[in-house]
């Protein structure tokens, strides 16, 4: 615990030494896979930690709205997926970045929308498959909705990149790298027959397209695949050490949190940090108890004592020892580690500037 002057609430602090090296070790993977690397960048939606990753050669992004893409295209960045179904209602906007240099991928997975898109003519043209995580596209397996799906491709210009993108979101319900490499392998196989079926309806081969930061974290190798999108590896959280994609050394964000109470008759502190802060993400502990993020002691390791139990829309309560109890008063500033990095870069570091805030954590 702290009183280091920070803003006058949550504040994001970002060790660039941790998120460069993490970008890095991903940038090496891929490169030694031979795939490429076009990065999620909606955990951070910082245009200064882009930097970062364009450093390491990445030259493509992901983001997962439009708004984000406008953005980014401010920033310099020309390649561009937008890894979300495209809203109809979108795609002025999106002929807007084309008209301004853009190389603008845009997603379906339904036939109208595909549709819509080879129709505008002016975006690369990717299809969702549902490999298992069952959010959204047409399943790998399904011939009757991958034929649908396909059929608009006909009309595509050879001038647009067209590919199957998928997103294995169920590695995040996987534990240990066992779990994870089970998942990666079946994500794999199953885009590798889609890959097969979309070929022959199209009759043009796809480029693929997978990414998530487990599986990407922990497989060496992406057979069949053409580029890969994990976001957060970038900072990684306390759910990532939870599936096994990190240790806590990787950790690369923390939100530094002001003590607005202190209940010693309860065991709690009471935090400006809410819901709206550190987001409703939570992890369940071997004894069954939920929790919203973990405090970071001053040597700079987890405190497995110091644990936020409940959150409201603007405070969090954080279980705490005595010893801390005794200590503490408004004012002084906790730092705390996430749950989920992504809402938490998307809220945070939006609301500080998106300019990347550094600091070392």
């Amino acid at each position: 615990m702290s009183r280091a002057p920070i803003r006058s609430g949550p504040t994001v602090v970002v060790d660039e030494a941790r998120a460069r090296a993490n970008i890095a070790r991903m940038a090496n993977k891929a490169r030694a896979a031979g795939v490429s690397l076009r990065p999620h960048v909606k955990t951070h939606r910082s245009p200064t930690i882009a930097g970062w990753l364009r450093d390491e050669g990445v030259e493509a992004i992901t983001v997962s709205s439009v708004d984000m893409a406008v953005a980014f295209a401010a920033h310099g960045w020309s390649d561009i997926t937008v890894a979300v179904p495209l809203n109809p209602h979108e795609l002025p906007r999106c002929e807007m970045l084309t008209a301004d240099g853009v190389k603008l991928g845009l997603l379906a997975d339904c036939p109208s929308t595909a549709a819509m898109i080879v129709g505008a003519g002016f975006a690369d043209l990717w299809l969702k498959i549902d490999c298992g995580y069952g959010r959204a596209g047409v399943r790998w397996n399904d011939a009757e909705g991958l034929a649908a799906l396909v059929a608009p491709v006909a009309a595509l210009s050879q001038k647009r990149a067209f590919g199957i993108l998928t997103h294995a979101g169920q590695s995040y319900g996987a534990k240990g790298s066992v779990e994870v490499l089970r998942v990666h392998r079946e994500s794999l196989e199953r885009m590798a027959e889609a890959r097969v079926a979309v070929a022959a309806l199209a009759e043009r081969e796809p480029l693929v397209s997978v990414g998530d930061t487990p599986t990407c974290s922990i497989a060496d190798a992406f057979p069949g695949v053409d580029e890969i999108r994990p976001g957060n590896f970038v900072f990684y959280d306390l759910m990532q050490i939870d599936i096994g994609s990190c240790t806590e050394q990787d950790i690369a964000l923390h939100v530094d949190c002001p003590v607005v109470g202190v209940r010693a008759d309860l065991g709690h502190l009471v935090l400006h940090a809410g819901a709206v802060h550190l987001s409703k993400e939570a992890l369940v502990d071997e004894q069954g108890a939920t929790f919203y993020g973990m405090a970071v002691n001053e040597e700079g390791r987890l405190d497995p004592e110091q644990r936020i139990i409940s959150l409201s829309q603007e405070h969090g309560l954080l279980k705490a020892p005595p010893s801390v109890l005794a200590a503490a008063q408004p004012g002084d500033i906790v730092r705390i580690a996430p749950v989920h990095a992504c809402l938490v870069g998307d809220g945070l570091l939006g609301d500080q500037g998106n300019s990347g805030v550094t600091g070392n954590s």
